[in-house]
């Protein structure tokens, strides 16, 4: 019976902090009133409004600061980045099933932002984007990558749709963080192909042909996952070359440490 009064008690403060930020009492950046004026406004016990605030705290509605309490935040984001790592470790979930939820999300998005409207300035910063994905692939490749990231998340925020905004975002950096390939291991016909279906993408939004815009979008995905596939079948190859000649070097009598001082060495050769 305990049980269930102290956690009925923490729903009633969650309830109140969900109800005044709907009603905008609260807003990003608001400080909330300490333990002691919650509890006695609410009626509960401070147990119960620590434990509340803690689980407000774990889906990134609130942060608390020593000496200063709590604040409203918003890092629904990260929350969602680590659920979606988290199913994935206990669930039998491929690379290609998160890019199959992304490519859905982004044809919706894609359907409401010609919707809504694009102005010249939306296309402008994505013509940007692909321009210096594009100059950046050979001398910086990190920085193609996030202009490839902040393209996709331009068409997120485009829908003008914040749940599938934030759903995107979230699917966006778990699968930039734990799945695709780094550009850097992007070869040159790759980048192209990437590139290209990035421009037919844009140029298909300017002329408001949202079936073209689909058939697209659909491509880009299917583009990724075969560099993706690519990537891990090579790296799979490699590992088992690797272990394969590690094995017989082992069978002929060599020890571990003279595998190890011979690969040193002819490291240490290569940059000389």
């Amino acid at each position: 019976i305990y049980m269930n009064e102290k956690k009925a008690a923490s729903d009633i403060v969650k309830e109140y902090v969900f109800d005044q930020i709907e009603s905008k009492k609260l807003i990003i950046g608001s400080r909330l009133p300490t333990e002691k004026q919650l509890a006695a406004q609410l009626n509960v016990s401070r147990t119960s409004v620590r434990e509340a605030l803690q689980s407000l705290k774990g889906v990134g509605l609130v942060k608390s600061t020593r000496g200063s309490g709590y604040q409203i935040v918003s890092n629904t984001e990260n929350i969602l980045s680590d659920a979606l790592r988290a199913i994935m470790s206990i669930k039998n979930i491929q690379f290609t099933d998160i890019s199959n939820i992304r490519e859905a999300l982004e044809i919706k998005a894609a359907e409401l932002s010609l919707t809504s409207g694009i102005s010249q300035q939306d296309i402008e910063y994505l013509e940007n984007c692909i321009d210096n994905m594009e100059e950046s692939t050979n001398i910086m490749p990190e920085k193609s990558f996030e202009y490839d990231i902040l393209f996709h998340r331009k068409i997120a925020e485009l829908s003008r749709n914040e749940f599938i905004n934030s759903f995107i975002l979230a699917l966006s950096s778990f699968s930039n963080k734990y799945i695709l390939v780094s550009w850097d291991k992007v070869r040159s016909n790759e980048a192209y192909d990437l590139f290209k279906i990035h421009r037919e993408i844009l140029c298909y939004l300017k002329d408001h042909n949202i079936d073209r815009v689909i058939d697209k979008i659909k491509e880009h995905y299917k583009i990724a996952d075969n560099i993706i596939t690519n990537h891990i079948q090579f790296e799979k190859k490699s590992k088992d070359k690797a272990e394969n000649i590690l094995e017989q070097l082992l069978s002929k009598g060599y020890t571990s440490n003279q595998i190890v001082s011979g690969l040193s060495n002819l490291i240490n050769d290569a940059d000389n």
